[in-house]
């Protein structure tokens, strides 16, 4: 479990990876002792839950399991004014004062979440070898007025890969947003550009091939990189 970066007041939150088909809320209390409560337990799912994970923006909580559901407890939008929403969950006594919504992957259980820096996205790894990531439609609107926040968020499906051979073990957003990468049981790790990288203007010099031995020299040291195909892009 890992904590909160944004401080509450003089706390923290944390969330837990759940026993089971619950997931429980805990705060850090740091004065006067550095103890940590329970708040409360969330429990839409009927299985295991694998994996939990706050949004930067500190809005909503993605938690996902055996099911391969994913729910998206998130701040409703009218507590999320001025800059409050991150503090709704140090004040939170009931399940039912979330928005909750579920995304269904129509894939096996998941096992890793991450998010964009921007929260505008997560990434998902499951058991039968995809990587799904999905995206708020409403992110956009939602930016043009960040005081109020007139929508809830609505998250769509916007990429999957199935090239893993086996189980994607881990997913991670890289932090200026520009590339995802997920790791597999199958012992490769995958990196996917978000966007098309621009085209070089810089020559490059290449190694004659005549003259040369096949297999030796400095034609032997050559690789191909082959980029990403279109779907593969963000």
């Amino acid at each position: 479990a890992n904590p909160s970066s944004t401080p509450v007041g003089q706390q923290q939150r944390q969330d837990s990876s759940a026993l089971g088909s619950r997931n429980s809320i805990f705060q850090k209390q740091t004065r006067p002792l550095n103890k940590v409560d329970y708040m409360l337990s969330l429990t839409r799912h009927d299985v295991a839950v694998n994996a939990v994970a706050f949004s930067p923006d500190g809005l909503h909580l993605a938690t996902a399991g055996d099911s391969g559901n994913i729910v998206i407890w998130s701040v409703p939008v009218h507590k999320r004014g001025n800059n409050n929403g991150r503090h709704f969950w140090s004040t939170l006594a009931k399940e039912n004062e979330l928005t909750v919504r579920i995304v269904s992957t129509h894939c096996e259980g998941i096992v890793d979440i991450s998010w964009s820096s921007d929260s505008k996205r997560f990434a998902v790894g499951t058991i039968d070898s995809c990587l799904l990531i999905y995206e708020d439609k409403n992110y956009a609107a939602n930016a043009c007025s960040p005081e109020t926040h007139q929508k809830e968020s609505e998250w769509q499906k916007v990429f999957r890969n199935a090239e893993h051979g086996a189980f994607v073990q881990g997913v991670a957003y890289d932090p200026l947003g520009v590339y995802i990468a997920s790791m597999g049981s199958d012992r490769t790790v995958r990196v996917f550009p978000r966007k098309t990288p621009p085209k070089s203007k810089k020559k490059v010099l290449r190694p004659s091939n005549t003259g040369g031995t096949t297999g030796s020299g400095t034609n032997a040291m050559q690789r191909t990189v082959t980029p990403p195909q279109d779907h593969q892009r963000l």
